[in-house]
């Protein structure tokens, strides 16, 4: 993990390894919990993106690991999955509907204030824009070289 302040702003990035780790399904297991953060001292507010990459994956790609790999596709995928598992002869457009609804607030990035989640897609205010400029630029590191990082001491 990185954290660096300059001024009022604090820069958050990184990300930890579970390779244990599963969420609907059982299969695939291990995620990497990849993260940007940025938020203002001063003002008390914050943005954040994560991703849920797989702890095997070799990408270095903000895009990858925040986009493809993001909390709301890993969980649509892994929850509409379940469900035509559970249900082979659900409706389709009823599941991805329901679906929507319950990750209506996982768009990324997540909005903080002073008392915690605010909303996430959207900015709230005009407050945030320098934080969202700055964390398009902050990516977490490359999962492999995290799940593989070995830490000896003599």
């Amino acid at each position: 993990m990185f954290v660096g302040k300059s001024g009022d702003i604090v820069d958050v990035y990184g990300n930890s390894n579970h390779p244990d780790a599963y969420l609907f399904l059982d299969e695939p297991k291990g995620f990497n919990w990849a993260f940007v953060a940025v938020g203002n001292d001063a003002t008390n507010i914050g943005v954040a993106e994560v991703g849920l990459p797989p702890s095997t994956l070799d990408e270095t790609s903000r895009a990858v690991l925040l986009d493809d790999y993001s909390i709301k596709n890993i969980f649509t995928e892994q929850i509409t999955e379940w469900v035509f598992i559970e249900y082979p002869n659900a409706d389709s457009v009823a599941v991805a509907l329901l679906v929507e609804q319950h990750l209506a607030d996982s768009q990324a990035p997540g909005f903080f204030n002073s008392d915690g989640f605010v909303q996430g897609g959207v900015s709230p205010s005009n407050d945030y824009n320098e934080l969202v400029g700055n964390i398009e630029k902050l990516a977490p590191y490359k999962p492999l070289d995290v799940s593989t990082l070995k830490i000896e001491f003599k």
